[in-house]
């Protein structure tokens, strides 16, 4: 707690040895060596004596932080690829399934690693950093082909080496099964061809189906039933057929169903009304 506090307090006083450190430093003559930090920063005595009065201009060095960027780049890798083997190789059976969860997952967390140190790279040009200084920090770090990739807004996905899938290999063989990634490696194949189309200058990861995953299979029996008409009950049917409550009367005259079966016809119309009149006479009696 002291030392924190100490540290608080050397910061903000004025004139603390720092602030004396760079204003000694800057007295030197302009082609003195002595002008430099061991950090190799040169200081001007103008802006040093500014800085007694709290206002040091002090200058931004994308260059310093952008190697920082690069470190968290490089880590952020090894975990995404380390989310898609410690998912998928601990040892006992797994299934095409799992396997393509997993690199789903794994590009899931590889995407927001490259877009991370897109928005950095932007960042660092607004603050005058040049494309060439960036490309060169990288290209010293190993990440020529990320820059190249980056720089036009691409995205990589999850490259599966040759190690891994041999892994996969022997380990069915020392369970006795079929190898599932040789099941999975085309399913595979077509997402990483997806996910090349997909820019890490907006904030988009696809939202990818598992053609493995038996749940978004359609249920066709049942969406069948849901179309179908429920069935009629069994004293429904039975009036119908008149097998329960005898004949049914529907109270249609003969004219009606005449009319019903050949509306075109006037003739048979009038016919069939003439016929329906009689009837009714006989039953009045």
């Amino acid at each position: 707690m002291s030392k924190g506090i100490g540290h608080l307090v050397e910061a903000v006083a004025p004139l603390n040895w720092k602030q004396m450190e760079r204003l000694g430093l800057s007295i030197y003559p302009v082609d003195s060596l002595g002008r430099y930090d061991e950090r190799g920063n040169e200081y001007q005595f103008g802006n040093e004596l500014a800085g007694i009065a709290g206002m040091r201009r002090v200058e931004v060095k994308p260059e310093k932080s952008f190697n920082y960027k690069i470190t968290d780049y490089k880590k952020g890798i090894r975990n995404s690829r380390n989310l898609f083997t410690s998912a998928t190789l601990k040892g006992g059976p797994i299934t095409p399934e799992a396997i393509v969860d997993a690199y789903i997952n794994a590009n899931r967390a590889l995407y927001g690693v490259n877009r991370s140190l897109y928005q950095d790279m932007e960042a660092a040009q607004l603050l005058g950093m040049s494309t060439d200084a960036m490309d060169t920090n990288m290209e010293n770090r190993g990440e020529r082909r990320a820059f190249d990739a980056l720089i036009e807004g691409d995205f990589r996905p999850l490259k599966i080496s040759r190690d891994v899938k041999d892994l996969f290999e022997i380990r069915a063989q020392e369970l006795g099964i079929a190898n599932p990634f040789e099941a999975a490696q085309d399913v595979i194949e077509r997402i990483a061809d997806v996910l090349e189309a997909v820019p890490v200058t907006a904030d988009f990861f696809p939202d990818i189906i598992n053609p493995f995953d038996t749940n978004i299979l359609p249920d066709l029996v049942g969406a069948l039933n849901n179309q179908l008409p429920p069935l009629p009950s069994n004293n429904l049917l039975a009036a119908n057929t008149g097998t329960q409550y005898g004949n049914v009367n529907t109270n249609v005259n003969v004219a009606d169903q005449y009319a019903a079966l050949f509306p075109g016809d006037a003739t048979g119309k009038l016919a069939a009304q003439k016929r329906n009149q009689t009837t009714n006479k006989n039953l009045l009696g």
